[in-house]
C-alpha cells in the first residue's frame, strides 16, 4: 500500500500511490506559473552560457508536466552547450536527458546518460554535479531492484557529500538507504537510517522532510506491530503537516493511520478516521482520496464483520469510479462542440469577406453605379445562395451528429444498467462464496492443533501456514500419545501437503486428519511408517476405487521428548537438520500416501537430535514460488540455505524472516500454491 519518492535534490517522502499524483498535480500547477518566467527569462538572455542554464532549469521545470517539450529543450540546450565547449554545461544536459527518461521509464537509456555525466563532472573534477549523478544512478537501480548496486551508489553519494559539507544531501541518501533496507526486509537498519536523516533535517529544520521521515517510520513500526511508536510517528508526522496547512499531507498521514488500525485490528478507531479523511476529501474536492479512504472503511466494515456496512461503501465506490467515466464523455462532448463553434466561425469570415466586397465596391466611380448595382444585386443573390446552403449543410450535419449522439448515449446507458445489474449479481454472489469459504476456514482452524495446545507439547517452534487461497491443502496435526510407555509420552506431528488447494484442497486435509487421528488414536498404531500405510488404505478403498491420485505428501514424527530419540517416515518429502552449524537433509520414500506409481512398504527412520538441533519441516509451496528479478521458482537449495542462516535466532524471528522473505520474492505475482514451514527444538 505505501510508496516512497526519492528526490535526487530535496530528500525523501511517503504516501500512498493516490496522494502522491495528487501531490504532483498542485506542484504542476504551481511549476506551470514558474515556467512562464523561466522561459521568459531564457529568451531575454543575451549571455550565451547563462542562456544554455536558463533553458536547462526551464527543461528541469518542465519534465513532469511536459516531459516531450523538456526533451527538445535539452537537445537546443545540448546543441548550444557543445558550441561553448563547456564540459560541466554538456554534463548538466545529460542530467536533464536522464531525468526526462526516468520519467518515462525508460531505466536503461536514463542510466547512459547518467553514466555520461558523471564521466564529465569527474574529468572535471566537480563533486557537485558528481553528487547529483550517482543519486540518480541509485534511484535507477533501486528501481530496476537491484537493491546493492542502489545501496552502493548511494553510499558514494553520502562520501562525497561529506566532502562538499552538503547535509542535505547526506540526509536524502540516508533516506534512500532506509527506504531499500525496508525493502529488503531488514527493518532495524531501515530504521537507523530514517533516524540519522531525521535528525539532520531537524538541523536544517526541514520540516516537510522531517514529517516525511516519521510517516516512513510509522510504516517500519506497523511491519514490526510495534503499534505504540507506529501510531506515535504517524502523529508527530500529522501535527508538522497540520502546522504547515499541508491538506494533502494530513490525508496521507491519517490513511496511513487508519491502516495501522486495520493492522492492529482495530475496526472502530479505523472507521472513525477513515469517516474524517472522506469529510475533508469532499472538503477539498479530492477524489482520488476519497476513493482510498472508502477502500480503507469497506476493509475496516470486514474487519468488523459488517459486511451490510462495507457492502454500502463498494456501491459508493462504484458510483465514485462512474462519476470519473462521466467526466470523460463530458470532455468528448466538449471536444466535438469545439469543433462546431470552429465550422461557425469559418462561416462567418465567409460571410465577412462578402460584406467586406459590398463596401469596396461602393467605392466604385458614379459611371459604373448602374453595373454596380446589378453586380451587387448578383452578388446578393448568390451570396444568399451560398449562405443558405451552408446554413442548411450546417444544420444537416447538427441533426445528424446529434441523433449519433443520443444513439451512442442511449447505448452506453443501456450498456451500464447491464454491467451494473451484473456487477451487483456477481457481488452478491461473490459474497456469498467468499462468506461460505471462510466459515470453511473457521472449521479447518478449529480441527487445526490449538497454539496453546501445540505450545504445550512443543514450546520451543513456530508455525508459518500461508494457504493460497483462504482455505488450505496443507496441514498440520499434533498429537501425544498418553498411553505409551515412556516417562512423558509420546509425540505425533505430521506437516502433509494434500492433493490440490483451496476448497478441494481443504475437503481432503480435513479426511487425512482424520484418517491419521483413526490410525493412532483407535488402531493404536505407534510406528509412524505403519500409520502411513494404514492411511493409504483407507485413502485407496474410500476415494481411490477408480485409481484417482487423491492424497497427500508428508512426513510423520514420532518423538521421544525423554530420550530426544525421533522416529520419522516421509512420503515424497523429508526434514531438514541444522546441527553444528551444517545442513543434513534427511532421507524418505519417492511416493506418496494414497494411490501411486509404487505402493511398497513405507522406511521407518531414526534420529537421535542433540541440544541445539534445530529440524525444519516444509511443503513444497516456498521452493516453488515463482518471483525475485527474472520471475523464477525460489527452490530448494536456496531454501535450505536460508534455514541455515536463521537458525541461531530466536524461533518466532526465523518465522517473521521466512514470511517476509516469501512475500519480498513473490512481489506482484501471483502464490502459486499453499506454504507451510514448522521449526523446532526438540
Amino acid at each position: 500500500m505505501y510508496n516512497r519518492i526519492k528526490n535526487i535534490n530535496t530528500g525523501i517522502a511517503a504516501r500512498h500511490v493516490f496522494s502522491i499524483l495528487l501531490f504532483v498535480f498542485f506542484c504542476t500547477t504551481t511549476l506551470s506559473q514558474n515556467s512562464v518566467s523561466l522561459y521568459k527569462r531564457y529568451l531575454d538572455e543575451k549571455n550565451p552560457k547563462k542562456k544554455v542554464i536558463a533553458l536547462v532549469e526551464y527543461s528541469n521545470e518542465l519534465h513532469q508536466s511536459n516531459v516531450d517539450s523538456a526533451v527538445k529543450c535539452n537537445e537546443l540546450a545540448l546543441k548550444m552547450a557543445r558550441q561553448l565547449k563547456d564540459e560541466i554545461l554538456i554534463a548538466d544536459v545529460y542530467m536533464q536527458f536522464a531525468f526526462c527518461e526516468e520519467y518515462k521509464t525508460n531505466y536503461i537509456a536514463s542510466l547512459n546518460h547518467l553514466f555520461t555525466a558523471a564521466d564529465l563532472y569527474s574529468r572535471n573534477k566537480y563533486n557537485p554535479g558528481l553528487s547529483k549523478s550517482y543519486t540518480g544512478m541509485g534511484i535507477v537501480y533501486w528501481y530496476q531492484g537491484l537493491h546493492d548496486k542502489a545501496i552502493e551508489y548511494f553510499n558514494k553519494n553520502i562520501a562525497i557529500s561529506f566532502l562538499l559539507k552538503d547535509k542535505n544531501g547526506i540526509a536524502s541518501s540516508y533516506g534512500n538507504l532506509a527506504i531499500i533496507f525496508d525493502e529488503k526486509g531488514e527493518l532495524d537498519s531501515s530504521l537507523v537510517y530514517y533516524q540519522k536523516a531525521m535528525k539532520i533535517f531537524e538541523e536544517e529544520k526541514n520540516i516537510r522532510q522531517i514529517a516525511s521521515c516519521l510517516d516512513n517510520m510509522s510504516v517500519i513500526y506497523a511491519q514490526k506491530k510495534d503499534f505504540i511508536n507506529a501510531i506515535k510517528c504517524n502523529d508527530q508526522g500529522f501535527q508538522i503537516r497540520k502546522s504547515s496547512a499541508d491538506t494533502m499531507g494530513m490525508m496521507a498521514s491519517m490513511e496511513n493511520l487508519g491502516l495501522i488500525y486495520i493492522k492492529q485490528k482495530n475496526p472502530a478507531r479505523a472507521i472513525e478516521i477513515s469517516n474524517q479523511v472522506i469529510e475533508l476529501a469532499i472538503k477539498n474536492r479530492a477524489r482520488e482520496d476519497l476513493k482510498y479512504a472508502y477502500i480503507n472503511l469497506k476493509d475496516a466494515y470486514e474487519l468488523k464483520g459488517d459486511y451490510k456496512a462495507a457492502f454500502k461503501i463498494q456501491t459508493k465506490l462504484m458510483f465514485l469510479k462512474d462519476s470519473l467515466r462521466n467526466e470523460d464523455n463530458i470532455s468528448k462532448l466538449a471536444e466535438l462542440e469545439a469543433k462546431y463553434n470552429n465550422k461557425e466561425k469559418e462561416k462567418e469570415l465567409i460571410e465577412m469577406k462578402l460584406v467586406q466586397k459590398l463596401r469596396e465596391s461602393e467605392n466604385e466611380s458614379a459611371h459604373k453605379k448602374k453595373n454596380l448595382y446589378i453586380w451587387i444585386l448578383i452578388i446578393s443573390g448568390v451570396s444568399f445562395l451560398f449562405i443558405s446552403f451552408l446554413l442548411f449543410k450546417r444544420f444537416k450535419e447538427k441533426n445528424k451528429i446529434a441523433k449519433e449522439l443520443e444513439f451512442k448515449n442511449e447505448a452506453i446507458e443501456a450498456q451500464k444498467r447491464i454491467i451494473d445489474k451484473a456487477y451487483n449479481e456477481l457481488t452478491e454472489i461473490n459474497k456469498d462464496i467468499t462468506d461460505s469459504i471462510k466459515y470453511a476456514k473457521r472449521i479447518q482452524k478449529a480441527i487445526f492443533p490449538h497454539s496453546e495446545f501445540f505450545k504445550k507439547l512443543l514450546p520451543d517452534s513456530f508455525v508459518l501456514l500461508k494457504p493460497k487461497d483462504i482455505v488450505s491443502g496443507d496441514f498440520y496435526w499434533l498429537a501425544e500419545d498418553s498411553n505409551s510407555l515412556e516417562q512423558e509420552g509420546l509425540i505425533y506431528l505430521a506437516v502433509c501437503d494434500s492433493t490440490g488447494h483451496g476448497v478441494p484442497g481443504s475437503f481432503m486435509s480435513l479426511l487425512n486428519i482424520g484418517f491419521l487421528s483413526e490410525a493412532i488414536k483407535e488402531k493404536n498404531i505407534s510406528e509412524p511408517n505403519k500409520v502411513f500405510e494404514y492411511v493409504r488404505e483407507r485413502l485407496i478403498s474410500t476415494i481411490s476405487k477408480e485409481n484417482q491420485k487423491d492424497g497427500f505428501d508428508g512426513i510423520l514424527l514420532c518423538i521421544n521428548k525423554a530420550t530426544k530419540e525421533i522416529k520419522y517416515v516421509a512420503a515424497n518429502n523429508s526434514p531438514v537438520l541444522i546441527s553444528n552449524g551444517s545442513i543434513v537433509e534427511l532421507s524418505g520414500d519417492r511416493m506418496p500416501v494414497g494411490q501411486g506409481e509404487r505402493k511398497e512398504d513405507f522406511k521407518l527412520h531414526t534420529l537421535q537430535c542433540k541440544e541445539g538441533d534445530v529440524l525444519y519441516l516444509y511443503t513444497d509451496g516456498y521452493a516453488d514460488q515463482f518471483g525475485g528479478p527474472k520471475g523464477k521458482k525460489f527452490k530448494y537449495k536456496p531454501l535450505n540455505e536460508l534455514l541455515l542462516s536463521v537458525s541461531l535466532k530466536p524461533l518466532n524471528e526465523q518465522s517473521e524472516i521466512l514470511l517476509n522473505t516469501f512475500n519480498q520474492w513473490k512481489g506482484p505475482l501471483e502464490q502459486v500454491d499453499d506454504m507451510l514451514v514448522i521449526g523446532l527444538k526438540v
